[in-house]
């Protein structure tokens, strides 16, 4: 039998090793109880209302629950609005994570929040990076900088808040770029839709 030099043999084993099937066992680095939650749902779906009249459907990648707190840790959040008198899709909301509050009903955004409503004149986009929304009390805000653009028009802002409806949409320290819009008025400092 002829044997072969071990410096031959190295390159072969090492040729089949890597030409083996790879087996691997994918592992899970963040436990639930590293990530202190008592449980985790994927695929989060979601009908916030009121007086059992549906305002929006909560959407979420991921949902961390905790036995002792009413409150959901999500991530990749997209809510999705609704006129309580048509019933028609009237607004989304997008942003990386959020908290949503199971007995209040409110809401926060947070990380790129981008909100898609339909104005009285087109597609009205609000971007902050945390939008509040209060399904009890009809109200959406943010008391961080926003930004609005409508119809050619962009508006920059310390802050907004709006109704639910968006109707009445105001922008804090506004300062305004772009075509002034019919209706567009000034309010100490601030500009109203």
């Amino acid at each position: 039998m002829t044997r072969l030099p071990l410096y031959l043999l190295l390159p072969v084993a090492a040729l089949a090793a890597a030409c083996a099937e790879e087996t691997t066992v994918p592992t899970q680095k963040d436990t639930l109880a590293e990530l202190h939650v008592d449980q985790v749902v994927y695929g989060l779906e979601h009908v916030m209302t009121t007086n059992g009249v549906r305002k929006a459907n909560l959407h979420g990648d991921t949902a961390y629950f905790r036995d002792s707190d009413s409150r959901v840790d999500l991530k990749g959040v997209r809510l999705v609005f609704f006129n309580e008198t048509t019933g028609a899709q009237s607004g989304t909301l997008t942003s990386r994570t959020g908290d949503y509050d199971m007995q209040s009903g409110a809401m926060t955004s947070r990380g790129n929040a981008v909100l898609h409503v339909q104005g009285p004149s087109g597609e009205r986009v609000i971007e902050s990076d945390e939008l509040h929304y209060d399904v009890q009390g009809n109200r959406m805000w943010s008391d961080k900088p926003t930004v609005m653009r409508e119809n050619g028009r962009v508006v920059r802002g310390n802050s907004f808040q709006s109704d639910t409806k968006f109707q009445n949409v105001t922008v804090q320290s506004a300062r305004v770029s772009g075509l002034k819009a019919p209706g567009q008025s000034g309010t100490g400092g601030g500009i109203r839709f």
